[in-house]
C-alpha cells in the first residue's frame, strides 16, 4: 500500500503502474493518486481527445462540455471525498474538435492508493437514443393530433399510455403518469362490456364493442372501440391497443330514427313495430318467471263516423284523448301501443284467468268512456276488446295476436262494445294451416311454382338495373296465386327447402336462357327464408346450382330480412352469407328499418344493399313525419356506405320525393308489377333504350 504518495518510492510505483498496466488499457483513462497530487492520462486518451489550452497537469474535467461541468464536478467531488464509485454520462471534446458522449467510470484502488477512471465511448448509442427519443416525441405528437382516443393497456386492464384526445374524453390529466384501471374510467353500464372485450383481446383476438364516456355535468360521448392485441416475437400478447372513434352523431341519428320508427307521431304511444318487439320481451320474461300475462286488442268503435261527420282533426283529437286515458288507466308494469288507425294493444302482466282479464278490460272501458267535447260537439267513446291469456290460450306472440284478433272480430260480429276472451272454438286456424301445407306439398310435387320478376329501376330515367324474383303459382281454377296462400309452409324446413330450390333452379334456368340469347342480363335477387339456413348448407347448395348453370355469381343477389341475424340459427346465417359474398354474390337486406336490432349492429352484418321497407315509402303521404323517416334511412345507409333501394313506389309523387332526398334506385307498381320471364326477355333486348317510365307495366 502506498502510504506516502509524495515519496520517490510512491512516485516510482505510480510510474510503474502507468507504464505496465495503465497505458495498455484499450480505453481512454486517467489515474490519479489518492491525494490528487499525481495525475496522468494514458496513451489512448491522448490519441482520442483534443489538445486543450490547459496545462499538462490539468485533470480530465477540463475536457468537459461547459453544460456538464457543474454536475460532473459535484459528482466527482462527492465520490473522491468518500472513495465511492464514480459513474456519469459526460461529453468530452475529442481530437476532431467536437464533443462526444462517454460513460466516465471511476473507482479507487486501495492497494495502489490511486483512482482509475475509464471512459467508454457511447456517442453512437447516445445518438441512437436521442433519435429514438425524437421519434417517440414525434409519434406522441402525431397521436395527440388524432381525434380518435388511442390507449395502450396492459393485460390487467391498466392504462400504460394515452393520447390527448383520450385524456380529454376520460378526464385524465396528461401528466398523471397513468397506471389507473381503464374500466373504472368508463360509466358503470359499459364496464361489463369492456371487461368481456379485454378478456377476449388477452387471448389474441381483435375485439370491437360500442362504448360510452361521460364527464360530470357534460353530455355523454359514444365510441366505437377496437381492441387490438400487441404480440411479441413468440406470439404472446404483451399489451392491448384500444382505438376509440367518436360515433356520437351516428348514435344520435340512430336514436332519432329509433324514436321515429317506434312511436306514433299523433299520440306519442309506441307503434306496431315496437309493440311486436315489446310483446316478445314480455313473453320471454313471463316464460322465465313461470307467470301469466294477457293481451288486449282494442278497437275504438265508430271512429270512421267521427272522421266523416266532424272531420279528421276531430278524429285526431279523439285518438289523443283515448291514448292518454288508456295510458293513465294502466298499472306501471303494463304496456300500451297504437298499432293501427283506431286500434290499440295492451299487454297486462299477472293476468291469470278469464275473470281477471274481463275485469281489467272493463276497468279500461270505464276509465276511458267519459264523453268529450270538440268545438261544441259531444263525442261519445265506445271500446271493443278481444283478449287472450299466455300461456293457457296461446304460446307465442304470433298466436296471441291471432287469438286476440279472432276474439275481437267475434265480438264485433255480434255488436260492438265490451270485452270478449278468446276460446279455441272461435278459430279454424289449424284447418287453414293444414290446408296450406297440403297445397304446398302438391305444388312441390307438380313443380308448379314459378318465378315472376319485378324490375328494379334507376329512379331518374326508369332504366332497368336489376330484377327481384318473386314466387307465383296457378291454382286449379287457373288463377294466379301468391306466397301468402301457402304461408304456413315457410315455417317448415322440409317444404321451404324444396320450394327455395325449385325457385332458384327456375330463376337460374331463365338467366342461362337470357345469356344464351345474348341479352343484356342484369343481377337478379332471390329471397331466402330463415328456415332455409337451419341445416347450415344453404350457401353450398346455392353455389352448386350457380355452377351447374354456369352463371357468374355477380348476377345473383340474395335477399334476407334483418330479424334473421337475431333469431335461431343466426350463426349459420352469418357463415352462409360470408361464404356467398366471398364468391361474389351480393347480399341485400330487405324490409330495412322494421327492426331496431339491425340499426345497432348493421355495420357488422355482411350486406351490400339495404331495401327501404314499402311502409316508409308509403308514409311520404303523411308529410313531414314520413319525410323524416325517409331522410333518416338514407343518412344511415350513406353513413354505412351501402347501396339503398326504395320499395313499394306507387306514384310519381313518391318517386320525385325520393329523388329529392338522394335516392337513386327503386321498385314498385309505378314501374311494373312482377311479370313472367318472357316479358323480362323483351325488356332486356333494348335495356339501354327501354324505360319503364315510358312503358309502365301495371297488369
Amino acid at each position: 500500500m502506498i502510504t506516502d504518495p509524495t515519496s520517490s518510492a510512491s512516485a516510482e510505483a505510480f510510474q510503474i503502474f502507468k507504464e505496465v498496466f495503465f497505458d495498455s488499457l484499450p480505453l481512454p483513462a486517467w489515474c490519479i493518486s489518492g491525494c490528487g497530487q499525481e495525475a496522468a492520462a494514458n496513451q489512448h486518451w491522448h490519441q482520442t481527445m483534443s489538445v486543450t489550452p490547459s496545462t499538462p497537469e490539468s485533470l480530465w474535467v477540463h475536457w468537459l462540455h461547459p453544460e456538464d461541468q457543474a454536475r460532473v464536478h459535484e459528482a466527482w467531488g462527492q465520490s473522491s471525498a468518500h472513495y465511492q464509485v464514480f459513474h456519469q454520462r459526460v461529453r468530452l471534446v475529442v481530437a476532431a474538435g467536437h464533443y462526444c458522449w462517454f460513460i466516465a467510470y471511476g473507482y479507487f484502488i486501495r492497494a495502489r492508493n490511486l483512482w482509475l477512471i475509464k471512459f467508454i465511448d457511447i456517442d453512437e448509442l447516445q445518438e441512437s437514443r436521442e433519435n429514438i427519443t425524437q421519434h417517440l416525441r414525434m409519434y406522441k405528437s402525431m397521436l395527440d393530433a388524432s381525434i380518435d382516443c388511442i390507449k395502450l393497456i396492459n393485460l390487467q386492464g391498466e392504462l400504460i399510455d394515452m393520447n390527448l384526445s383520450g385524456c380529454n374524453a376520460l378526464g385524465v390529466p396528461p401528466d398523471s403518469g397513468f397506471g389507473m384501471d381503464w374500466l373504472n374510467l368508463l360509466p358503470p353500464e359499459i364496464r361489463k362490456r369492456g371487461r368481456q372485450a379485454l378478456k377476449l383481446a388477452n387471448t389474441g383476438r381483435n375485439v370491437r364493442f360500442s362504448g360510452k364516456s361521460q364527464l360530470e355535468k357534460n353530455k355523454p360521448f359514444y365510441w366505437d372501440n377496437i381492441l387490438t392485441p400487441l404480440q411479441d416475437a413468440e406470439g404472446g400478447v404483451t399489451s392491448i391497443l384500444c382505438v376509440s372513434r367518436d360515433i356520437t352523431r351516428l348514435h344520435q341519428a340512430e336514436q332519432r330514427f329509433k324514436y321515429i320508427s317506434e312511436h306514433d307521431e299523433l299520440t306519442g304511444l309506441p307503434n306496431r313495430r315496437m309493440f311486436n318487439t315489446t310483446l316478445k320481451k314480455y313473453l320471454r320474461q313471463a316464460g322465465y318467471q313461470n307467470r301469466s300475462l294477457a293481451l288486449l286488442l282494442i278497437d275504438l268503435d265508430y271512429f270512421k263516423l267521427v272522421n266523416d261527420t266532424l272531420g279528421h282533426p276531430a278524429g285526431d283529437y279523439l285518438l289523443k284523448v283515448v291514448a292518454n286515458r288508456l295510458k293513465k288507466s294502466l298499472s306501471g308494469d303494463a304496456f300500451i301501443a297504437r298499432i293501427g288507425g283506431d286500434e290499440f294493444a295492451a299487454v297486462l302482466p299477472g293476468i291469470e284467468d278469464t275473470q281477471a282479464l274481463l275485469g281489467a278490460g272493463y276497468k279500461l272501458i270505464a276509465d276511458t268512456a267519459m264523453p268529450l267535447t270538440y268545438q261544441g260537439q259531444t263525442i261519445y267513446i265506445s271500446l271493443s276488446m278481444g283478449g287472450v291469456i299466455f300461456p293457457q290460450q296461446a304460446a307465442d306472440s304470433t298466436a296471441m295476436i291471432k287469438a286476440a284478433d279472432i276474439a275481437l272480430n267475434e265480438l264485433k260480429k255480434n255488436g260492438r262494445g265490451g270485452v270478449l276472451c278468446y276460446d279455441p272454438v272461435m278459430s279454424d286456424a289449424v284447418d287453414a294451416t293444414r290446408g296450406q301445407m297440403e297445397l304446398a306439398k302438391q305444388l312441390i310435387s307438380d313443380e308448379a311454382i314459378l318465378p315472376f320478376y319485378q324490375p328494379k329501376v334507376r329512379l331518374e330515367d326508369g332504366k332497368i338495373i336489376g330484377l327481384e324474383a318473386l314466387m307465383r303459382f296457378f291454382n286449379s281454377q287457373g288463377e294466379l296465386c301468391f306466397p301468402g296462400d301457402i304461408w304456413s309452409a315457410f315455417e317448415n324446413y322440409a317444404l321451404m327447402e324444396r320450394i327455395g330450390y325449385i325457385i332458384r333452379d327456375k330463376v337460374f334456368a331463365d338467366i342461362r336462357c337470357w345469356i344464351d340469347n345474348a341479352l343484356e342480363v342484369v343481377p337478379v335477387s332471390v329471397n331466402a327464408s330463415p328456415v332455409e339456413f337451419m341445416r347450415d348448407n344453404y350457401a353450398e347448395k346455392v353455389l352448386q346450382q350457380l355452377e351447374h348453370y354456369r352463371i357468374p355469381p355477380a348476377l345473383l343477389e340474395i335477399e334476407i330480412t334483418e330479424h334473421m341475424f337475431d333469431g335461431r340459427g343466426a350463426g349459420y346465417v352469418f357463415r352462409a352469407l360470408n361464404l356467398l359474398k366471398a364468391q361474389g354474390v351480393r347480399i341485400s337486406l330487405d324490409d330495412f328499418g322494421t327492426g331496431y336490432s339491425a340499426l345497432a349492429n348493421i355495420r357488422d352484418y355482411p350486406v351490400d344493399v339495404i331495401k327501404v321497407d314499402r311502409s316508409f315509402v308509403a308514409s311520404l303521404s303523411k308529410g313531414k313525419e314520413g319525410l323524416a323517416v325517409i331522410k333518416a334511412l338514407w343518412l344511415l345507409a350513406t353513413e354505412l356506405e351501402l347501396d339503398v333501394v326504395a320499395e313499394g313506389i306507387e306514384d310519381a309523387g313518391q318517386r320525385d320525393a325520393l329523388i329529392r332526398e338522394g335516392y337513386q334506385l327503386g321498385q314498385g307498381f309505378l314501374f311494373s308489377v312482377a311479370v313472367p320471364s318472357e316479358v323480362i326477355a323483351g325488356f332486356l333486348k333494348n335495356r339501354h333504350t327501354f324505360s319503364l317510365l315510358q312503358y309502365p307495366v301495371n297488369s
